[in-house]
């Protein structure tokens, strides 16, 4: 359950992500970068306005709107327009998903210093931060191992339980069901000969 040093990295990104700054930049779009977009759809020619964002400022390689998005707007400078189809769960198959970049913005990360640290967060030095993060990564590990040993560990009894059930039990579960069944059809005001003919 020790986190990796790839873990605590990614987690330190994180938490300075959260301070990122961002910068207009005159170059085509790379993963991470925010692109300020008009994005618009169309089926059969007629315009989707369930799916209509303007100056809508998008984080590349985020994953968030459609499948193919961030592998389309990698590489494409401000300006270009593009063009392809998608299929979206909300509004069907083959929909012409067309995108206008207007911008390309580059997520500046703060240095991760001492000075950084104590002044944005709680943390008085990085490593005070990292042994924090180490902290946390571990206790949410060992919650998934504990949860991941109840779990194999019930299936593994259900599995190994051989329970006969008594007779009257069954019988008492039945006229439960019956009776609960025969309620529900008074409620509607329907008898038990009527449903049955």
């Amino acid at each position: 359950i020790k986190p990796t040093e790839e873990e605590l990295d990614d987690q330190i990104d994180r938490v300075r992500t959260q301070f990122a700054e961002v910068s207009k930049v005159e170059r085509p779009v790379q993963s991470g970068d925010y692109a300020l977009v008009n994005i618009s759809a169309k089926k059969n020619n007629n315009d989707l306005k369930d799916f209509n964002f303007q100056d809508y400022l998008y984080e590349v390689g985020s994953n968030t709107l459609t499948a193919q998005l961030d592998s389309k707007l990698e590489a494409v400078s401000p300006g270009a327009i593009v063009k392809f189809n998608e299929n979206l769960p909300q509004l069907g198959e083959n929909v012409e998903v067309t995108v206008l970049v207007k911008e390309v913005r580059e997520k500046i990360l703060p240095d991760l210093t001492d000075e950084w640290v104590s002044e944005t967060t709680e943390f008085d030095d990085i490593k005070n931060l990292k042994e924090e993060l180490e902290k946390n990564i571990e206790m949410i590990k060992k919650r998934q191992v504990a949860s991941q040993y109840q779990a194999e560990l019930t299936n593994k009894l259900i599995e190994e339980a051989k329970i006969d059930l008594p007779e009257q039990l069954v019988i008492a579960e039945m006229d439960s069901i019956l009776q609960n069944f025969i309620n529900e059809l008074a409620q509607n005001n329907i008898k038990l000969e009527d449903y049955f003919q």
